[in-house]
């Protein structure tokens, strides 16, 4: 069968291109092919990035829930790995009501590994987040811009906690602490572990790692020079010397505002950024702390791209809604007007037959039909 994708929207066609590389890469799709109960999403909400949880009550009397995330429902529906990884991509709606505003309906695709991870199974995650936002970003295959403009930022939240074990804060000024690094306010950092009672030198240790953005070579002498170490580093090194020998090292940022959830991620986060949009489009990390919630033995790591907010650089707008009006009489024959609307398709026209122009249609030129002939307007 053939189809033609200038049809699809911006949204569908990235959606499509990203499947067919994580297929090529030997993931196989999860599909999401019933509601969750709302208690799955309510009971786990502090690593959800939706506040709220949009809800209905089943033909059971069981009440479900309009899925806030896919990363919950996977975790609870599959089982520890025998041996290996169980690798998963997924292509699903999701509702969020984000920043105050209104429920959307939002499109996501994303991987998940599950299983024994390793170094070769974690650089693949950070690689496979490297090539869709090369796909995604502005100068890619498909789109008008003329460079590619894209950066994937990443973090080890690992190696904050142990500042902030260092520090002695206590869970209430830890929380607020991982708030300042995150949305990158110093004198509030500092103001929060003066008030904990954290010493000068903690206190600046914090500060030093909240600063600490830049290339992986900028970045991990200042990171041992705080006294960070242990396997966290030494894990988060061998996996930065990996990437940049797959030739990243221009396009990585180490950044820890980047670090998200403390309770849910761990060893690697990490944030993509397209050029022309905001907010990050992709983000992820590894998660183990998620699946101990479940009982399970499996680490994971993963991420999604969320494509609504790449829609607007997919896109090709159109000048006009078709290239042809054919516009007929009272009198025409409908087989007859359909066999030439298919006559000017065959030569690659886009042709919209009616009556009358209705108000706001954008046609490239008209036609009126008769039975016995055209006449060209």
């Amino acid at each position: 069968m053939d189809a033609n994708l200038d049809c699809l929207t911006g949204a569908e066609r990235a959606g499509l291109a990203l499947r067919a590389m994580y297929r090529s890469w030997g993931f196989s799709q999860y599909r999401m092919n019933k509601f969750e109960e709302y208690d799955l999403y309510a009971q786990n909400r502090d690593v959800l990035a939706a506040e709220q949880i949009l809800s209905f009550t089943g033909p059971d009397g069981r009440l479900m829930a309009l899925k806030p995330d896919v990363t919950l429902s996977i975790v609870r529906n599959t089982r520890d790995s025998a041996g290996g990884v169980r690798k998963l991509y997924y292509s699903e709606k999701v509702y969020r009501a984000e920043r105050g505003g209104p429920f959307r309906e939002l499109s996501q695709v994303g991987l998940e590994c599950l299983g024994e991870l390793d170094d070769c199974t974690l650089t693949q995650v950070l690689l496979l987040a490297a090539e869709s936002l090369r796909l995604l970003a502005p100068g890619a295959p498909g789109t008008a811009c003329p460079a590619a403009d894209w950066l994937l930022a990443v973090s080890q939240p690992d190696l904050t906690a142990q500042l902030l074990d260092r520090a002695g804060l206590n869970a209430a000024a830890r929380a607020a602490a991982w708030d300042c690094i995150a949305k990158k306010t110093p004198h509030e950092l500092r103001r929060v572990c003066r008030e904990a009672g954290a010493s000068e030198e903690s206190a600046g240790a914090l500060e030093q790692l909240l600063r600490c953005t830049g290339s992986p070579a900028e970045a991990l002498p200042v990171l041992r020079a705080l006294g960070c170490g242990g396997e966290a580093l030494e894990g988060f090194s061998r996996i930065l010397a990996a990437l940049e020998r797959l030739g990243l090292g221009e396009r990585l940022l180490v950044d820890f505002s980047a670090a998200g959830e403390l309770d849910y991620y761990n060893g690697l986060v990490f944030r993509g950024y397209v050029g022309g949009v905001p907010d990050a489009v992709l983000s992820g990390g590894r998660y183990d702390r998620l699946l101990e919630r479940f009982g399970r033995r499996d680490r994971a790591a993963g991420f999604a791209v969320s494509l609504d907010l790449l829609e607007r650089l997919w896109e090709r707008p159109e000048d006009t809604d078709c290239d042809l009006l054919l516009r007929y009489g009272p009198g025409a024959d409908p087989a007859a007007l359909a066999e030439a609307v298919r006559a000017r398709q065959a030569a690659g026209a886009r042709v919209d037959a009616q009556r009358a122009a209705p108000d706001g249609l954008r046609y490239g030129r008209m036609e009126d039909y008769a039975e016995s002939g055209v006449e060209t307007r």
